[in-house]
């Protein structure tokens, strides 16, 4: 017979990161997920992805429309953002329970 004594703590651990340009924040209010993104501050992948499915079916039925929020420089263009967006959908998808940090 034996003793087993464990001590476990659960640690914050990022599944999934990814950055981009604030040059896009107008293309994601008109997409309407910019709550989603900016805004999510303690919520769940799976509280925000309603609204981050439905800018990517938006953005992807309307290229041309989105095109026109591109950033004048270059840094932030719909062909940055819609792919970026997909990756987002992706990890919302296979992390539902992890909880959202946002840093400005």
């Amino acid at each position: 017979m034996s003793l087993d004594f464990y001590l476990q703590r659960v640690q914050p651990t990022d599944v999934f990161d990814a950055n981009i340009t604030h040059n896009l924040s107008k293309m994601w209010s008109e997409a309407g997920c910019y709550k989603a993104l900016y805004q999510s501050e303690g919520k769940t992948a799976q509280e925000v992805l309603p609204d981050l499915l439905k800018a990517l079916d938006d953005m992807e039925r309307r290229p041309e429309y989105f095109r026109q929020f591109d950033a004048h420089n270059g840094w932030g263009t719909y062909e940055h953002a819609l792919p970026w967006l997909r990756k987002l959908v992706d990890a919302c998808n296979e992390y539902p329970d992890a909880t959202i940090r946002v840093s400005k």
